[in-house]
């Protein structure tokens, strides 16, 4: 069985993880999204930097089924959640 966890944090801020906080998505009042990354996974922090001013680049992750690693796991959950976003280019990424 997989745990997933999904909460409400501060401020708005939607939390993606397992057993840790990955991901938190905070909703604008411009129609964006920004997507907080807290984990350390270097290669999925990698891929990110790489496309930030390519968020679409993403949205064929919301396929992506595979538990590990769990960074894209959870961002792929991300992508689904608000593909349009994605589709549209409407996404911010903030390195934390």
């Amino acid at each position: 069985m997989m745990l997933l966890k999904e909460s409400e944090g501060k401020m708005g801020e939607i939390m993606f993880g397992d057993n840790k906080d990955l991901y938190g998505v905070v909703e604008k009042s411009d129609g964006r999204i920004e997507i907080r990354v807290y984990h350390e996974n270097g290669d999925i922090r990698q891929i990110i930097a790489a496309n930030l001013a390519n968020p679409s680049h993403f949205e064929s992750w919301a396929s992506f089924r595979d538990s590990n690693p769990r960074a894209k796991y959870h961002l792929a959950s991300i992508v689904k959640r608000w593909r349009s976003h994605f589709r549209n280019n409407k996404v911010d990424f903030v390195m934390r």
